[in-house]
């Protein structure tokens, strides 16, 4: 730089950020543009790793095979699935008497069935 364009940029105004306006103090601080900058890179930083796992997801061998698999169990643990059709269960009835009224009480009112 020139001593001319030195001199000229000492002469320069700094310009600061305004504050938050004393009727607007119910909303908290106002938002610097540095705290901007770090909550945008911050942002764009977790776009880009959610981005990076969805294309891992996407590329990843769907044959994949690990001998751990061999003995593990994928457990049950709904009740629902485990009872009988025709068993009197009480989440049942107001499920089913949501959808039919009629269908439900002649269906519940029938003795269990055995298998």
């Amino acid at each position: 730089m020139s001593s001319f364009a030195k001199a000229a940029k000492a002469q320069r105004k700094s310009h600061k950020e305004r504050s938050q306006p004393q009727n607007r103090a119910r909303f908290g601080l106002l938002e610097k543009g540095k705290d901007w900058k770090l909550r945008r890179d911050d942002f764009k930083d977790k776009q880009k790793h959610i981005k990076g796992l969805a294309t891992r997801a996407r590329d990843r061998n769907q044959d994949e095979f690990y001998h751990g698999m061999i003995n593990a169990k994928t457990k049950v643990c709904d009740s629902d699935a485990l009872q009988l059709p025709f068993e009197h269960n009480h989440r049942g009835v107001g499920r089913y008497s949501k959808s039919d009224d009629g269908r439900a009480s002649a269906l519940y009112s029938r003795p269990a069935q055995s298998l």
